[in-house]
Protein backbone atom coordinates (compact mmCIF):
# COMPACT_ATOMS: atom_id res chain seq x y z
CA UNK A 1 0.00 0.00 0.00
CA UNK A 2 0.80 3.39 -0.54
CA UNK A 3 0.27 6.13 2.17
CA UNK A 4 0.58 9.55 1.16
CA UNK A 5 1.36 12.20 4.72
CA UNK A 6 -0.04 15.92 4.30
CA UNK A 7 0.71 18.02 7.62
CA UNK A 8 -0.67 20.81 6.16
CA UNK A 9 -3.44 20.35 3.56
CA UNK A 10 -5.12 23.29 2.33
CA UNK A 11 -8.26 24.06 0.01
CA UNK A 12 -6.55 26.05 -2.93
CA UNK A 13 -8.02 28.99 -4.82
CA UNK A 14 -7.15 29.45 -8.27
CA UNK A 15 -8.23 32.90 -9.53
CA UNK A 16 -7.67 33.97 -13.29
CA UNK A 17 -7.81 37.67 -14.07
CA UNK A 18 -6.76 39.54 -17.14
CA UNK A 19 -4.55 42.28 -15.23
CA UNK A 20 -4.45 42.81 -11.70
CA UNK A 21 -5.16 46.70 -10.68
CA UNK A 22 -3.67 46.81 -6.84
CA UNK A 23 -5.54 48.63 -4.80
CA UNK A 24 -8.90 48.23 -6.87
CA UNK A 25 -11.87 46.01 -7.52
CA UNK A 26 -10.83 43.27 -9.82
CA UNK A 27 -13.32 41.20 -11.88
CA UNK A 28 -12.35 37.58 -11.98
CA UNK A 29 -12.51 35.75 -15.43
CA UNK A 30 -12.19 31.94 -13.80
CA UNK A 31 -12.15 30.76 -10.18
CA UNK A 32 -11.28 27.40 -9.34
CA UNK A 33 -11.25 25.96 -5.79
CA UNK A 34 -9.26 22.42 -5.47
CA UNK A 35 -8.99 20.12 -1.94
CA UNK A 36 -5.48 19.47 -1.96
CA UNK A 37 -2.40 20.07 -0.43
CA UNK A 38 0.96 17.93 -1.70
CA UNK A 39 0.63 14.49 -0.17
CA UNK A 40 -3.33 14.43 -1.12
CA UNK A 41 -2.20 15.61 -4.80
CA UNK A 42 0.01 12.89 -5.18
CA UNK A 43 -2.85 10.28 -3.95
CA UNK A 44 -5.01 12.16 -6.36
CA UNK A 45 -2.80 11.57 -9.46
CA UNK A 46 -1.89 8.06 -7.97
CA UNK A 47 -5.59 6.95 -8.36
CA UNK A 48 -5.34 8.49 -12.16
CA UNK A 49 -3.26 6.28 -12.74
CA UNK A 50 -4.91 3.28 -10.90
CA UNK A 51 -2.55 3.13 -8.19
CA UNK A 52 -4.43 2.80 -4.98
CA UNK A 53 -3.26 4.51 -1.95
CA UNK A 54 -4.74 5.94 1.76
CA UNK A 55 -4.16 9.74 2.65
CA UNK A 56 -2.86 10.31 5.61
CA UNK A 57 -2.93 14.16 7.79
CA UNK A 58 -4.45 16.73 9.45
CA UNK A 59 -7.81 18.85 9.18
CA UNK A 60 -9.61 20.88 11.19
CA UNK A 61 -12.68 22.59 11.65
CA UNK A 62 -15.46 23.20 9.22
CA UNK A 63 -12.97 23.64 6.33
CA UNK A 64 -11.80 20.50 7.45
CA UNK A 65 -14.83 18.31 7.21
CA UNK A 66 -15.70 19.74 3.59
CA UNK A 67 -12.10 18.84 2.53
CA UNK A 68 -12.59 15.53 4.13
CA UNK A 69 -16.43 14.72 2.67
CA UNK A 70 -15.22 15.94 -1.08
CA UNK A 71 -12.12 13.83 -1.19
CA UNK A 72 -13.89 10.63 0.25
CA UNK A 73 -16.73 11.71 -2.93
CA UNK A 74 -14.05 11.66 -5.29
CA UNK A 75 -13.23 8.19 -4.40
CA UNK A 76 -10.04 8.83 -2.30
CA UNK A 77 -9.22 6.63 0.77
CA UNK A 78 -8.71 8.98 3.40
CA UNK A 79 -8.18 8.45 7.27
CA UNK A 80 -7.13 12.09 8.53
CA UNK A 81 -6.45 13.00 11.79
CA UNK A 82 -8.87 15.99 13.16
CA UNK A 83 -6.99 18.54 14.95
CA UNK A 84 -9.38 19.95 18.18
CA UNK A 85 -8.96 23.68 17.21
CA UNK A 86 -8.66 25.89 14.20
CA UNK A 87 -9.58 25.51 10.66
CA UNK A 88 -7.71 23.86 7.44
CA UNK A 89 -6.05 26.68 5.75
CA UNK A 90 -6.96 28.54 2.65
CA UNK A 91 -4.37 28.98 -0.09
CA UNK A 92 -4.72 31.58 -3.59
CA UNK A 93 -2.91 31.42 -6.51
CA UNK A 94 -3.77 34.28 -8.98
CA UNK A 95 -3.01 34.34 -12.62
CA UNK A 96 -2.96 37.29 -14.73
CA UNK A 97 -1.26 38.62 -17.57
CA UNK A 98 0.16 41.75 -15.67
CA UNK A 99 -0.15 44.33 -12.92
CA UNK A 100 -1.40 47.45 -12.74
CA UNK A 101 -1.44 50.22 -10.31
CA UNK A 102 -4.64 51.78 -9.23
CA UNK A 103 -4.11 55.24 -9.66
CA UNK A 104 -6.69 56.69 -7.79
CA UNK A 105 -4.91 55.40 -4.91
CA UNK A 106 -2.41 57.82 -5.25
CA UNK A 107 -4.50 61.15 -6.17
CA UNK A 108 -3.31 60.80 -10.21
CA UNK A 109 -4.73 60.81 -13.34
CA UNK A 110 -5.60 57.30 -14.96
CA UNK A 111 -3.20 55.29 -16.00
CA UNK A 112 -0.37 57.54 -14.33
CA UNK A 113 1.92 55.27 -11.70
CA UNK A 114 4.51 57.59 -9.36
CA UNK A 115 5.00 55.80 -6.28
CA UNK A 116 5.74 51.86 -5.29
CA UNK A 117 3.57 50.08 -3.71
CA UNK A 118 3.63 50.00 0.08
CA UNK A 119 6.62 47.69 1.03
CA UNK A 120 8.23 48.13 -2.35
CA UNK A 121 9.72 51.52 -1.11
CA UNK A 122 13.46 51.42 -0.82
CA UNK A 123 13.98 48.73 -3.54
CA UNK A 124 15.44 51.08 -6.35
CA UNK A 125 19.03 50.17 -7.58
CA UNK A 126 20.02 54.11 -8.27
CA UNK A 127 19.56 57.44 -7.40
CA UNK A 128 16.10 58.80 -8.45
CA UNK A 129 15.80 61.98 -10.39
CA UNK A 130 15.13 65.33 -9.00
CA UNK A 131 11.96 65.73 -6.67
CA UNK A 132 11.85 62.20 -6.28
CA UNK A 133 11.27 61.04 -2.40
CA UNK A 134 14.05 59.40 -1.51
CA UNK A 135 13.91 55.52 -1.39
CA UNK A 136 11.15 55.71 -4.09
CA UNK A 137 11.57 54.50 -7.58
CA UNK A 138 11.85 56.93 -10.14
CA UNK A 139 9.97 57.71 -13.47
CA UNK A 140 12.79 55.98 -15.13
CA UNK A 141 12.32 52.71 -13.27
CA UNK A 142 8.50 52.79 -13.53
CA UNK A 143 9.19 53.03 -17.16
CA UNK A 144 11.35 50.43 -17.24
CA UNK A 145 8.95 48.16 -15.05
CA UNK A 146 5.89 48.79 -17.08
CA UNK A 147 7.77 48.17 -20.61
CA UNK A 148 8.93 44.56 -19.03
CA UNK A 149 5.55 43.93 -18.37
CA UNK A 150 4.17 45.01 -21.53
CA UNK A 151 6.58 42.71 -23.66
CA UNK A 152 5.96 39.68 -21.09
CA UNK A 153 2.19 40.47 -21.95
CA UNK A 154 2.71 40.83 -25.65
CA UNK A 155 4.68 37.90 -25.90
CA UNK A 156 1.79 35.77 -24.22
CA UNK A 157 3.31 35.32 -20.73
CA UNK A 158 1.16 34.91 -17.55
CA UNK A 159 2.16 36.16 -13.78
CA UNK A 160 1.14 33.57 -11.12
CA UNK A 161 1.77 35.15 -7.94
CA UNK A 162 0.60 32.83 -4.81
CA UNK A 163 -0.39 33.21 -1.22
CA UNK A 164 -0.43 30.68 1.52
CA UNK A 165 -2.66 30.32 4.50
CA UNK A 166 -1.38 29.73 7.54
CA UNK A 167 -2.04 26.46 8.78
CA UNK A 168 -3.58 25.06 12.36
CA UNK A 169 -2.32 24.23 15.76
CA UNK A 170 -1.49 21.11 15.48
CA UNK A 171 -1.22 19.79 19.46
CA UNK A 172 0.86 16.82 20.60
CA UNK A 173 -1.97 14.00 21.23
CA UNK A 174 -2.94 14.53 17.21
CA UNK A 175 1.18 14.56 16.35
CA UNK A 176 0.93 11.28 18.60
CA UNK A 177 -2.05 10.18 16.83
CA UNK A 178 -0.48 10.36 13.53
CA UNK A 179 2.57 8.71 14.42
CA UNK A 180 1.29 5.69 15.61
CA UNK A 181 -0.69 5.13 12.46
CA UNK A 182 2.71 4.68 10.82
CA UNK A 183 3.05 1.66 12.46
CA UNK A 184 0.30 -0.53 10.58
CA UNK A 185 2.55 -0.29 7.49
CA UNK A 186 4.27 -3.54 6.21
CA UNK A 187 6.97 -4.88 4.05
CA UNK A 188 6.62 -3.56 0.71
CA UNK A 189 4.50 -0.41 1.71
CA UNK A 190 5.67 3.32 0.83
CA UNK A 191 5.38 6.32 2.50
CA UNK A 192 4.89 9.56 0.88
CA UNK A 193 5.50 12.45 3.02
CA UNK A 194 5.20 16.06 1.16
CA UNK A 195 5.08 19.60 1.91
CA UNK A 196 5.17 21.78 5.18
CA UNK A 197 4.70 21.22 8.55
CA UNK A 198 2.50 23.44 11.11
CA UNK A 199 4.61 25.88 12.77
CA UNK A 200 4.44 24.06 15.94
CA UNK A 201 5.90 20.49 14.35
CA UNK A 202 9.28 19.91 15.08
CA UNK A 203 11.61 20.24 11.47
CA UNK A 204 12.92 16.80 12.52
CA UNK A 205 9.20 15.15 12.07
CA UNK A 206 9.76 13.46 8.41
CA UNK A 207 13.54 12.19 10.02
CA UNK A 208 10.93 10.61 12.88
CA UNK A 209 8.84 8.82 9.93
CA UNK A 210 11.83 7.53 8.27
CA UNK A 211 13.07 6.34 11.90
CA UNK A 212 9.51 4.55 12.73
CA UNK A 213 10.49 2.30 9.55
CA UNK A 214 13.53 0.82 10.40
CA UNK A 215 13.64 -2.12 10.29
CA UNK A 216 10.48 -2.56 7.88
CA UNK A 217 11.31 -3.03 4.07
CA UNK A 218 9.28 0.52 3.52
CA UNK A 219 10.23 3.28 0.69
CA UNK A 220 10.22 6.61 2.38
CA UNK A 221 9.77 9.80 0.08
CA UNK A 222 9.90 13.10 0.89
CA UNK A 223 9.23 16.22 -1.04
CA UNK A 224 10.21 19.19 1.22
CA UNK A 225 12.44 21.55 1.90
CA UNK A 226 14.97 23.15 3.73
CA UNK A 227 15.71 21.39 7.71
CA UNK A 228 12.59 19.18 6.68
CA UNK A 229 14.64 17.68 4.24
CA UNK A 230 18.04 18.10 5.62
CA UNK A 231 16.92 16.39 9.11
CA UNK A 232 15.69 13.39 6.85
CA UNK A 233 18.78 12.62 4.96
CA UNK A 234 20.69 10.93 7.25
CA UNK A 235 17.62 8.41 7.41
CA UNK A 236 18.27 7.19 3.48
CA UNK A 237 15.18 8.37 2.04
CA UNK A 238 14.03 6.33 -1.42
CA UNK A 239 13.60 9.44 -3.43
CA UNK A 240 13.22 13.21 -2.03
CA UNK A 241 12.12 16.02 -4.80
CA UNK A 242 13.20 19.41 -4.64
CA UNK A 243 12.84 22.12 -6.56
CA UNK A 244 15.99 24.22 -8.38
CA UNK A 245 14.39 27.11 -6.27
CA UNK A 246 14.33 25.24 -2.78
CA UNK A 247 17.90 23.59 -3.72
CA UNK A 248 19.12 27.40 -4.45
CA UNK A 249 18.04 28.80 -0.68
CA UNK A 250 19.93 25.81 0.75
CA UNK A 251 22.99 25.77 -0.62
CA UNK A 252 22.93 29.77 -1.84
CA UNK A 253 23.80 29.33 -5.72
CA UNK A 254 21.94 30.87 -8.61
CA UNK A 255 19.18 28.54 -9.42
CA UNK A 256 19.78 28.83 -13.00
CA UNK A 257 23.46 27.87 -12.62
CA UNK A 258 23.49 24.10 -14.09
CA UNK A 259 26.63 23.18 -12.83
CA UNK A 260 25.97 24.01 -9.28
CA UNK A 261 22.77 22.31 -9.83
CA UNK A 262 23.83 19.17 -10.61
CA UNK A 263 26.76 18.99 -7.95
CA UNK A 264 23.62 19.92 -5.59
CA UNK A 265 21.92 16.71 -6.13
CA UNK A 266 25.24 14.86 -5.99
CA UNK A 267 25.46 16.21 -2.41
CA UNK A 268 22.17 15.27 -1.25
CA UNK A 269 23.24 11.73 -2.81
CA UNK A 270 26.19 11.90 -0.79
CA UNK A 271 24.11 12.98 2.34
CA UNK A 272 21.92 10.38 2.28
CA UNK A 273 19.09 10.50 -0.33
CA UNK A 274 19.27 7.34 -2.50
CA UNK A 275 17.60 9.24 -5.61
CA UNK A 276 17.04 12.93 -5.94
CA UNK A 277 14.74 14.41 -8.66
CA UNK A 278 14.96 18.19 -8.87
CA UNK A 279 11.97 19.88 -10.89
CA UNK A 280 13.09 23.01 -12.82
CA UNK A 281 10.12 24.64 -14.13
CA UNK A 282 10.23 25.53 -17.84
CA UNK A 283 14.07 24.39 -17.84
CA UNK A 284 13.11 21.05 -17.44
CA UNK A 285 14.61 18.24 -14.76
CA UNK A 286 16.84 16.02 -13.56
CA UNK A 287 17.07 12.80 -11.53
CA UNK A 288 20.22 11.41 -10.40
CA UNK A 289 19.60 7.77 -9.64
CA UNK A 290 20.57 5.64 -6.75
CA UNK A 291 23.51 3.96 -9.28
CA UNK A 292 24.99 7.57 -9.77
CA UNK A 293 23.55 8.01 -13.09
CA UNK A 294 22.39 11.26 -13.87
CA UNK A 295 19.41 11.70 -15.91
CA UNK A 296 18.12 15.50 -17.80
CA UNK A 297 15.21 16.48 -19.82
CA UNK A 298 14.02 19.52 -21.20
CA UNK A 299 10.53 20.91 -20.14
CA UNK A 300 7.87 19.11 -22.88
CA UNK A 301 6.71 21.49 -25.26
CA UNK A 302 3.23 22.71 -24.50
CA UNK A 303 0.69 25.58 -23.16
CA UNK A 304 1.43 26.20 -19.48
CA UNK A 305 -2.11 26.49 -17.69
CA UNK A 306 -1.11 26.71 -14.62
CA UNK A 307 1.94 25.35 -12.45
CA UNK A 308 -0.13 24.05 -9.42
CA UNK A 309 0.40 20.63 -8.03
CA UNK A 310 3.23 19.99 -11.25
CA UNK A 311 6.03 18.73 -8.20
CA UNK A 312 3.63 16.63 -6.52
CA UNK A 313 2.51 15.11 -9.90
CA UNK A 314 5.90 14.24 -10.55
CA UNK A 315 6.54 12.56 -7.45
CA UNK A 316 3.37 10.19 -8.14
CA UNK A 317 4.34 9.57 -11.51
CA UNK A 318 8.10 8.36 -10.67
CA UNK A 319 6.23 6.06 -7.73
CA UNK A 320 4.25 4.31 -10.29
CA UNK A 321 6.59 4.19 -13.12
CA UNK A 322 9.12 2.63 -10.31
CA UNK A 323 6.35 0.39 -9.44
CA UNK A 324 5.28 -0.56 -12.57
CA UNK A 325 8.95 -1.27 -13.82
CA UNK A 326 9.48 -3.50 -11.60
CA UNK A 327 5.99 -5.32 -11.82
CA UNK A 328 6.91 -5.57 -15.78
CA UNK A 329 10.36 -6.82 -14.93
CA UNK A 330 12.26 -4.42 -17.08
CA UNK A 331 16.12 -4.70 -16.56
CA UNK A 332 18.03 -2.54 -13.68
CA UNK A 333 19.03 0.00 -15.97
CA UNK A 334 15.72 0.58 -17.34
CA UNK A 335 13.64 0.69 -14.02
CA UNK A 336 14.91 4.40 -13.33
CA UNK A 337 14.73 6.24 -16.77
CA UNK A 338 11.15 4.24 -17.21
CA UNK A 339 10.19 6.33 -13.67
CA UNK A 340 11.61 9.82 -15.03
CA UNK A 341 9.71 9.19 -17.89
CA UNK A 342 6.60 8.62 -15.79
CA UNK A 343 7.55 11.89 -13.70
CA UNK A 344 8.05 13.83 -16.53
CA UNK A 345 4.49 12.65 -18.48
CA UNK A 346 2.63 13.24 -14.97
CA UNK A 347 4.39 17.16 -14.18
CA UNK A 348 3.23 17.83 -17.58
CA UNK A 349 0.34 16.81 -18.19
CA UNK A 350 -0.52 18.84 -14.61
CA UNK A 351 1.10 22.13 -15.98
CA UNK A 352 -1.05 22.06 -19.20
CA UNK A 353 -4.48 21.84 -17.62
CA UNK A 354 -6.54 23.11 -15.09
CA UNK A 355 -6.50 20.81 -12.50
CA UNK A 356 -4.13 17.84 -11.36
CA UNK A 357 -2.91 15.45 -14.78
CA UNK A 358 -5.58 13.15 -15.74
CA UNK A 359 -4.41 9.35 -16.60
CA UNK A 360 -5.40 9.42 -21.06
CA UNK A 361 -2.83 12.88 -20.62
CA UNK A 362 -0.01 11.10 -18.80
CA UNK A 363 -0.12 8.27 -20.71
CA UNK A 364 0.10 10.54 -24.21
CA UNK A 365 2.69 12.17 -23.13
CA UNK A 366 4.70 9.32 -21.77
CA UNK A 367 4.08 7.50 -25.01
CA UNK A 368 5.44 10.93 -26.63
CA UNK A 369 8.87 10.69 -24.37
CA UNK A 370 9.19 6.70 -24.83
CA UNK A 371 9.38 7.41 -29.02
CA UNK A 372 12.16 10.33 -28.45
Amino acid sequence: MIYTVTFNPAVDCIIRVDQVELGGLNQCQEQEVQYGGKGINVSKVLGELGRESVAWGFLAGGIGHAMDEALRAQGMNCNFVFLPEGNTRINTKLISGGIEMDSRAHGQGAGVMVSAPQGMQGMQGAQGSQGEAPGEPGAAAWAGMSAAREEAMHAGDTIETAFDGAGPFADKVSQLKLFSMLQATRDGDIIIVAGGVPGNVSDHAYARILESQMGKRVEVVVDAAGDLLLNALPHHPFLIKPNDEELAQIFDFDRFDHDALVECARMLAQLGARNVLVSRGANGSLLLDETGVLHEAQALPGQLVSSAGAGDSMVAGFVHGYLEAKEKELAEDEVYPYAYAMAQACGSATAFSSGLAKGADVMQLFNRIQRV
